[in-house]
């Protein structure tokens, strides 16, 4: 879960709304990865500190060098600028390498520690130097990571993106987004499967401006409540599967038993807005969003 932000050099400045989106949806620590003076710099702040973050990432941006944000949601471990993103090793060819990560890892975690900071640390530490440039080795951490979660990497010379087809590249601010990060809702309709007609998106997107944005959820449910039993009764939903409030239909047949990722894997009835469904040790995790009054 969470959001990484990949802004090259030369792309537009990020708007506002869509920072402010993110540090709503992913409140739990705030990171930054950008090259000064031919080095990799990092900042991390804790849950309190989006001002701090917000001002240090305008400055980093204001230089037009690339910059890589991250904005956390905690899944393992405690909401500590020590468990923010990136995280850094040091590989012997390359210098400092800054590592962020989108999404739930199954690997299991020391007390305190994060999942990505273990990834990194008895992952990818033991890689030879500079993996990411052989086919073969992104390959095989694409897989082992899977297609709900994405590592942005920097070093003094460049920037890589692993499972970058899982993110989005936005044509207007030219940055590259790892999930969510406009309000809006998805074109769904859940008696036919099929996208809603113009009109419809119209008063959709109506329906979101009155309401307000959307807001963050991260919701865990555990036991029966987490056995999603007939995808081919979505629609009417499951009583026992909710999310943040909200009742919550199944669009693919989640097992319990076994840890997974199901991206899109559950769809709110009433928001019809999708979540991303992952399974940690019998735990079932839903990261998405709804459309609620917010005020002011």
């Amino acid at each position: 879960m969470c959001l990484a932000i990949y802004r090259p050099e030369g792309a537009a400045a990020i708007p506002n709304a869509y920072l402010d989106l993110g540090m709503a949806r992913n409140p739990d620590g705030f990171g930054l990865a950008w090259v000064a003076d031919g080095r990799v710099m990092t900042a991390k702040y804790a849950p309190h500190d989006k001002t701090a973050f917000r001002k240090r990432y305008r400055e980093v941006e204001a230089t037009g060098q690339p910059v890589v944000a991250h904005l956390t949601v905690a899944t393992h471990g405690a909401s500590t600028a020590a468990n923010a993103h990136p995280f850094t090793y040091e590989d012997v060819a390359e210098g400092t390498v800054a590592v962020v990560h989108n999404g739930i890892l199954p690997i299991r975690t020391e007390a305190g520690a994060s999942d990505s900071e273990t990834f990194v640390r008895q992952v990818l530490t033991r890689l030879p130097c500079a993996w990411w440039r052989n086919p073969a080795l992104m390959y095989l951490v694409s897989e082992a990571i899977g297609p709900g979660n994405k590592l942005v990497l920097m070093t003094a010379t460049e920037t890589v993106i692993v499972n970058e087809r899982s993110g989005t590249w936005d044509a207007e601010v030219g940055a590259w987004f790892s999930s969510t990060y406009k309000p809006s809702y998805v074109p769904w309709t859940p008696s036919t499967g099929r996208a809603p007609s113009k009109r419809e998106q119209r008063r959709q997107r109506a329906k979101a401006r009155r309401d307000g944005p959307l807001v963050p959820a991260l919701a865990t449910v555990t036991g029966e409540e987490a056995y999603v039993p007939d995808p081919g009764m979505r629609g009417g939903g499951y009583p026992n599967l909710r999310h943040n409030g909200h009742a919550m239909t199944a669009t693919t047949p989640i097992n319990r038993e076994k840890d997974g990722t199901y991206l899109l894997g559950a769809i709110c009835d009433d928001c019809k807005t999708f979540a991303d469904v992952y399974v940690i040790e019998g735990t079932v995790y839903m990261d998405g969003s709804h459309h609620v009054a917010v005020s002011a």
